[in-house]
């Protein structure tokens, strides 16, 4: 029930009745009680809640840390752990509160055992991110042993780190605390990131294309010489979870410095993956990107590449490639294991689910397989089929096989990568009237079944001979019914 407001007797102004007095308020305890334990039951009560039935090498960690802890605050002043806590200065030390407990150089490794046996950062991070002088940003560290809890990729943490090391450049040279950002700040780094060029897209070889170009053969462009619009989405996206992730813990500024879009956060909270995905407006500082058309290869190009690589393993990796919608990582971590002869079939570990996952290939590429292993021999148990060819056989990288086809680029005078040939695979088979969508979904292994439906376009190549029918075809004459005056048509319809 809404409350009642009078006016008053005089001057006609609102006076607020007093407060019903049936709800006193509720009298504060003078602590928690969880704060007054005694050790014993304070260590099993923690331990109950942050270890595992089955005791692990991290609870062991997390055991000894606890004690640690506990054997430092009982010799801190105060009645309850919460006030031996706030007089020792921990709480206003932040993420330095360990030096308190432990300090020097010696103490490395006993510090590290104390905060990952109570955080969690006994997790072994991929990556490292490290100030001018070789130290450890706690900050980060803990953000990116938060993702790693959640089961991130290595490679996610990698792109992670490289966007929070340039956040924390961009601080260090306004000479600003991280915990002090403002949308300021962000809209600084968003500003140099749309003006700054990307070392990345430098070509130091002679003859090399620049960047940005248009590849005349091909009609692809090169990358441009500055950051991409997705690249600066994504600095944002990560800066953003950085301070929502120490939100939680209290530390950092009290407002997200990245804004954020309420609407759209909104609209796709509950969508259903069938439905399409809603327009909405970007939030701030957010950088519009284009929806871009697949990169496929057509088939004329497509012949000239296939006859330019050098050796059967270069062609069934090619074929391979084409046929079976592959992504670059995953073909080249194939073992003997993993290929299925008579099914004509290939396993391969998904690049978001991490699963094991068969995908159909064509004939041909069993075939340069077969030629390829016949050649070189067979790899060692559960090591990858793909070697090298040159000087003592190792397995093939990612960059072995990105200078492969960038010789034939060289040759041929293209711009063609790896990727373009699973675009190539997926225009294809979407184009193909006997097989559905959710069939090409199914083995290029997409999420979602919008991102399958972008193959859906018309490839100008195919269209080929229906435009020369199109544009060589005459054009129709009018005629008229015999038996009208021609002076009455030309007076009706013109001359």
């Amino acid at each position: 029930m809404a409350r009642k407001v009078h006016d008053g007797p005089a001057n006609g102004t609102a006076q607020r009745t007093q407060p019903p007095q049936e709800w006193p308020a509720r009298p504060m305890p003078d602590g928690w009680w969880q704060t007054r334990q005694e050790r014993d039951a304070l260590t099993a009560r923690l331990l109950t809640a942050f270890t595992d039935a089955v005791i692990s090498r991290r609870d062991l960690v997390r055991r000894r840390g606890l004690a640690k802890l506990l054997d430092w605050l009982e010799t801190q002043p105060g009645d309850t752990w919460q006030d031996r806590w706030l007089t020792s200065g921990a709480d206003a030390a932040g993420f330095e509160w360990t030096d308190l407990v432990l300090s020097g150089d010696a103490a490395r490794f006993k510090r590290d055992e104390l905060v990952g046996g109570l955080t969690g950062e006994g997790v072994q991070l991929p990556f490292l991110v490290v100030d001018g002088g070789g130290e450890e940003l706690r900050p980060v560290s803990a953000y990116l042993r938060d993702l790693m809890l959640g089961d991130a990729s290595p490679l996610t943490c990698r792109s992670y780190a490289f966007d929070l090391l340039r956040w924390h450049r961009l601080l260090w040279f306004l000479q600003l605390n991280w915990e002090k950002a403002t949308e300021a700040e962000v809209a600084t780094m968003v500003g140099w990131l749309r003006t700054a060029r990307n070392p990345q897209r430098e070509r130091k070889r002679p003859g090399a294309t620049p960047a940005g170009s248009v590849n005349l053969k091909t009609g692809k462009p090169s990358l441009r010489a500055g950051y991409a619009p997705s690249t600066i989405n994504h600095a944002l996206t990560v800066v953003h979870g950085f301070y929502s992730f120490h939100s939680r813990f209290g530390a950092g500024p009290v407002v997200n410095p990245v804004p954020v879009s309420a609407q759209r956060r909104q609209v796709l909270a509950h969508r259903s993956p069938l439905d399409p995905v809603p327009v909405v407006r970007r939030a701030r500082l957010r950088q519009r990107v284009p929806q871009q058309t697949p990169r496929a290869i057509p088939d004329n190009l497509w012949d000239e590449l296939f006859a330019a690589m050098g050796c059967d393993r270069d062609r069934a990796l090619l074929e391979f490639y084409v046929s079976s919608g592959a992504r670059a990582s995953e073909l080249l971590g194939l073992t003997l294991d993993d290929i299925d002869w008579g099914g004509q079939l290939i396993y391969v570990v998904s690049k978001g689910t991490r699963l094991r996952q068969p995908i159909p290939a064509s004939p041909n590429a069993f075939c340069y397989l077969g030629l390829y292993l016949a050649t070189d021999g067979l790899p060692l148990p559960g090591q990858p089929i793909w070697r090298t060819r040159h000087g003592e056989q190792r397995p093939m990288t990612y960059w072995a096989m990105r200078r492969v086809l960038q010789r034939a680029n060289e040759r041929l005078g293209t711009n063609w990568t790896l990727h373009d040939a699973r675009h190539t695979a997926a225009t294809r088979m979407a184009g193909d009237e006997r097989l559905t969508l959710a069939e090409v979904q199914t083995i290029l292994r997409h999420a979602h079944l919008d991102t399958t439906g972008h193959y859906l376009v018309a490839r100008i190549e195919d269209m080929h001979d229906k435009l020369h029918e199109h544009y060589t075809r005459p054009r129709p004459q009018r005629s008229y019914p015999a038996g009208y005056d021609p002076d009455d048509i030309k007076a009706v319809f013109g001359g």
